[in-house]
């Protein structure tokens, strides 16, 4: 399994907030493509995709200079950010909303993100333990 330093771990969440936002803004019919969802069919979901671009770019840029209390802060509201993300996701795709495998595939993305995000402030499955000598 792959663990991360806080350090790696923060700089990796800045840059997917950065990367993703920035496509959800700029090509939201890309991404759409990427989620597996039918952009025909939902003629609205660019929208709602730049809202969300908006809102991750933003995240990224409140994590990337703060340290301290404020840098925690930051991180704690990204990662329930992103768990309310997952499970919207999830209800979206059990319910039909959207094909239940990009339910599935953006519910692991914010889980990925929440896991980061726990990962920066030195928790959850990804962080690298200190070793014993």
């Amino acid at each position: 399994m792959v663990t991360l330093t806080k350090s790696q771990a923060l700089t990796t969440l800045i840059w997917v907030r950065f990367i993703l936002g920035t496509i959800s803004w700029f090509l939201p019919k890309v991404m759409t493509k990427v989620m597996l969802i039918d952009g025909k069919a939902n003629p609205a979901l660019p929208y709602g995709l730049r809202l969300f671009g908006a809102r991750d770019v933003l995240m990224g840029v409140l994590i990337s200079a703060p340290q301290g209390e404020n840098l925690n802060r930051q991180l704690y509201i990204g990662v329930v950010i992103d768990l309310i993300d997952a499970v919207a996701s999830g209800i979206a795709g059990f319910t039909g909303q959207i094909p239940r495998r990009s339910g599935i595939l953006c519910c692991s993305g914010c889980l990925v993100g929440a896991s980061l995000g726990a990962a920066a402030l030195g928790k959850g499955p990804l962080v690298r333990k200190a070793v014993a000598h």
